[in-house]
């Protein structure tokens, strides 16, 4: 059975599905853009930790939530560039729906390296906000 509803939605997204795809290249964009001032973000996090003009010889602790996530995993992957002289310089390390791919095992290495303490990863699977904005910005 279809409804009379249903067909004219279905039309209207027909109709509008240019305006559609202008939308989604709109946040696509925007999502592309604020993923890489995170990633430079986290360049610049590395060089503040590294440099220990701010924090000396504490330990520190990172919570990242989104895009936070991928600020702390550039640090990470800087700190082990830059500076390799500063094992362990990081206590706990906590990522809330975090918005960048983990899959790497490289970046097992780098935790076990830089962490101290614990890394806790909270995400769910079913997020399908965050997997279309990633998709759009890959």
């Amino acid at each position: 059975m279809v409804y009379r509803g249903s067909i004219l939605v279905n039309v209207w997204l027909f109709e509008k599905i240019d305006e559609i795809k202008d939308f989604a290249n709109g946040i696509s964009c925007k999502f592309e853009e604020a993923y890489k001032n995170a990633s430079i973000s986290g360049e610049i996090l590395s060089y503040i930790i590294g440099s220990k003009n701010f924090f000396g010889n504490a330990k520190i602790n990172l919570v990242g939530h989104s895009l936070g996530c991928r600020v702390i995993y550039c640090c990470l992957e800087e700190l082990k560039t830059d500076y390799k002289n500063l094992t362990g310089i990081i206590n706990d390390i906590i990522f809330l729906a975090g918005a960048t791919e983990l899959s790497d095992d490289d970046f097992g290495k780098i935790v076990k390296e830089y962490v101290n303490g614990r890394f806790i990863h909270c995400f769910n699977t079913d997020d399908e906000v965050l997997f279309i904005s990633h998709s759009l910005a890959n």
